[in-house]
């Protein structure tokens, strides 16, 4: 561009701003001003360093901004109180630079941020109930569905090389997302205390991995490997969308913001409503309240019925069906036919499903979980150590298969305690087991869990919840007190239960669990 033009551009462009503005060269000489700063006296020609007293110059950021070519500002104080300067570069032009204050000759509308003020400037529900609500309801539904065509068509964008016009089309989608959020903002789509609402999203999010998982598994049955992959990122994502919200509401969300009460669930996203009847429609989905189900929890539903031993009986036969159909399955697999020992296996997974269902509507287990599964934990860990030490004995004895895979089963039960550990980190950091202090801890001999408590006031039909033992085989953890090693002397723990030894070895038998010595590590 030529000076003319550039001078001409920048008339076209300043002339009515408020506030007086300049092309200033590097040598301070004023190259064309806009009206407000022609008002001001100031004309093409003279030094603006030649105007007002030298100390008002004294934050003049122009070198800076020619030397660097990128625009720089101050503060200062102006005529009404803080003003700010501004000097751009102009590219064509590189030793002129636009420059103006704000705050200087006009007067702005004072803003008041305070949380307060913020309150009282909220759009959320402007348009309910007024005959705009309509109108805003399918604004909000357009542009959402903008987004989606945007990004489809960068996707396709980006699959001709097109990275440049896929960028625009997400550009393009990203405001069409902030205009429905705007939208559903004035009809009141979502509530405005939206802590309750935003941990029922959290619920969808979490249903959408097993709904969106189940659905790749199906496309790549049919063939659609690629987008079957996709999907499954997808899951994961929707997975941790949920992790996420869980999160923002254990570090913002003000205390009591999530009430309790009757909970009613969307059939199709997922979405978690609380409140004595389901929402006309799914604020997440948009599906009608025909779709809600009421969420009931099933937990000891029939304890102390008299359906509760045919629950328990049931369970016991669906546990006991789980291991035929998996045996099954193992003996399918050795003859090579392994799409029976699949459909075996299937089945077998199915009746473990029934199993649980049945041990929960019975209360086997208790509803508020983490302290069992703790020790559930404990269990695993030490399982490993078990199942290895017996899988020595059938080496020795010659079943070298069995033994092989034996010790990968000792492992798989390690993996099971890391990933209930990684759970407890997830989902309860804090978590501090029960004070045993002055009660009674049983142990089971065969996997290793603690039972705190009176375990005689258990019914005679109470097993391990890990192994199933009977309850007549646990041992009294303080029949075999630990002893406290003195200088120079080993202790052994026992990775069953706990049991610690003194000694130069471990027992040959572990007076509390029964598991023989090697199962004992040496405390360093």
């Amino acid at each position: 561009m030529s000076n003319e033009e550039i001078i001409r551009a920048f008339h076209l462009m300043w002339d009515n701003f408020p506030e007086a503005v300049t092309i200033t060269q590097k040598s301070r000489e004023i190259v064309a001003v806009n009206k407000k700063a022609a008002e001001f006296g100031l004309t093409p020609g003279i030094k603006c360093s030649s105007i007002g007293k030298p100390e008002n110059h004294k934050g003049c950021q122009c070198d800076k901004a020619v030397d660097t070519g990128e625009a720089q500002f101050c503060t200062y104080e102006g005529n009404f109180g803080k003003a700010y300067g501004y000097w751009i570069p102009i590219p064509e032009k590189p030793e002129w630079v636009i420059h103006f204050g704000v705050g200087y000759a006009f007067e702005y509308p004072k803003i008041d941020r305070s949380p307060s003020a913020k309150a009282k400037e909220s759009l959320h529900g402007l348009t309910k109930g007024t005959n705009l609500e309509a109108a805003m309801g399918a604004l909000a539904t357009g542009e959402a569905s903008g987004v989606m065509m945007y990004y489809a068509l960068a996707r396709l964008a980006k699959e001709q090389g097109l990275n440049e016009v896929a960028a625009t089309f997400i550009e393009s989608a990203n405001q069409e997302a902030v205009h429905a959020g705007f939208y559903a903002t004035l009809n009141g789509r979502v509530p405005k205390d939206f802590w309750q609402f935003v941990a029922g999203v959290a619920k969808a999010e979490y249903c959408g991995k097993t709904k969106i998982k189940g659905l790749a598994d199906m496309v790549r049955a049919a063939g659609l490997t690629a987008a079957a992959d996709e999907m499954e990122i997808f899951a994961e994502q929707e997975w941790h969308h949920g992790v996420v919200i869980d999160e923002l509401i254990a570090k913002h969300a003000p205390k009591d913001s999530i009430k309790d009460g009757k909970k009613w669930v969307c059939g199709v996203c997922g979405y978690e409503h609380v409140g004595d009847e389901p929402p006309e429609v799914c604020p997440v989905c948009g599906q009608p309240s025909t779709v809600f189900k009421e969420k009931v929890s099933l937990h000891g539903a029939t304890k102390g019925t008299d359906f509760e031993f045919i629950s328990k009986e049931a369970a016991r036969a669906e546990l006991n069906g789980t291991m035929m159909y998996y045996a099954l399955a193992c003996m399918a697999k050795e003859q090579g036919l392994d799409d029976l020992a699949k459909t075996l296996a299937d089945l077998g997974t199915q009746e473990a499903v029934h199993a649980g269902f049945y041990a929960t509507v019975s209360g086997k287990y208790p509803k508020d979980f983490w302290e069992l599964l703790d020790r559930v934990k404990a269990a695993e860990f030490g399982g490993e150590a078990n199942v290895k030490a017996l899988a020595v004995k059938f080496r020795e004895a010659g079943f070298g298969k069995v033994a092989d895979e034996m010790e990968t089963f000792a492992k798989q039960e390690r993996h099971h305690g890391e990933v209930i550990e990684e759970l407890f980190k997830q989902y309860k950091p804090d978590f501090k087991p029960a004070d045993t202090a002055g009660k009674k801890v049983y142990v089971c001999p065969c996997c290793g869990y603690k039972y705190v408590g009176d375990l005689d006031a258990e019914p005679d039909d109470w097993t391990c919840p890990v192994c199933a033992q009977p309850k007549k085989d646990f041992k009294l953890m303080d029949a075999a007190p630990a002893l406290k090693a003195e200088p120079g002397q080993k202790t052994f723990v026992c990775t069953i239960c706990g049991y610690e030894h003194v000694g130069d070895a471990p027992p040959e038998v572990c007076p509390v669990c029964g598991q023989p010595a090697s199962v004992f590590k040496e405390k360093v």
